[in-house]
């Protein structure tokens, strides 16, 4: 028994433990370390390995290897998790940055293609202008036509009688709704100089008339002699006709609502 303990101390390596009849025997370099409760701590080199064996009692010696108790991995564990958490949490707000700068950025682009469309919107439409010209250049034609030749009544006579007033009125009153289908697409802008050059208009029209009467020299003008002869212009019905259509127009810019 003593050449098997005697073996078995032998064999042991750098830092193992056993424990012998309540000893506990640790090899430390070349010695071995024996220990027991409180009241013994000694140890002892090769040489003296027979007097250790004579310590342990090697006659009913009872050989328990020690087997070191797993390292408590549960601190390590929360170390981990903690920095996993956060490192997820440092990724989501990354993520999360990241994100709100596309959003705002698509956001921005979505503003700025709405800002155009509206401004497009608000622009005047050069086809509608074009049409809009020719159909109030349309109803100038006619009602020249109408006061002043046979024309109209000569194309329409024999086809549908003498519908020439009709005609006139219809003409005029597609120039009409041309017309508001015309302001309704312009922006404030615009809108505001057709109005004003649409008042300008009215005015040298209604001038141009009351020269056109002959009664006026401008050398010799003055007030009450322009007040008459402009009462003479509106006596005409060609005047009326003219500078109300004109007066119409005007007034539908002001009051048409924007589209």
């Amino acid at each position: 028994m003593n050449q098997n303990l005697r073996v078995s101390l032998g064999a042991m390596k750098r830092d193992s433990e056993l424990t012998i009849n309540g000893y506990s025997i640790k090899k430390q370099g070349n010695l071995w370390i024996a220990k027991k409760g409180d009241f013994y701590h000694r140890s002892f080199n090769e040489q003296q390995l027979g007097r250790l064996i004579e310590k342990l009692g090697a006659d009913s010696a009872v050989i328990v290897p020690l087997v070191k108790a797993p390292v408590d991995l549960s601190k390590k564990a929360v170390r981990a998790a903690r920095k996993l958490e956060a490192k997820s949490v440092k990724e989501k707000a990354v993520a999360d940055k990241a994100k709100a700068k596309q959003l705002a950025k698509e956001e921005a682009i979505a503003v700025k293609a709405e800002k155009k469309l509206a401004k497009q919107q608000k622009k005047n439409s050069v086809a509608l202008e074009i049409f809009n010209l020719i159909a109030q250049s349309l109803a100038y034609f006619v009602w020249y036509l109408y006061f002043f030749t046979d024309k109209i009544a000569e194309y329409t006579e024999s086809y549908i009688g003498d519908q020439s007033l009709w005609i006139s009125l219809g003409i005029g009153l597609f120039a009409l709704i041309t017309h508001v289908l015309y302001v309704r697409q312009l922006g404030k802008k615009h809108r505001i100089a057709t109005a004003i050059s649409g008042f300008l208009m009215i005015i040298f029209v209604a001038a141009g008339l009351t020269y056109l009467n002959g009664g006026i020299v401008l050398s010799a003008i003055t007030f009450d002699i322009l007040l008459a002869e402009l009462a003479l212009t509106f006596t005409s019905l060609v005047n009326i006709v003219l500078i109300s259509f004109m007066s119409i127009k005007w007034v539908l810019v002001l009051v048409t609502p924007k589209r």
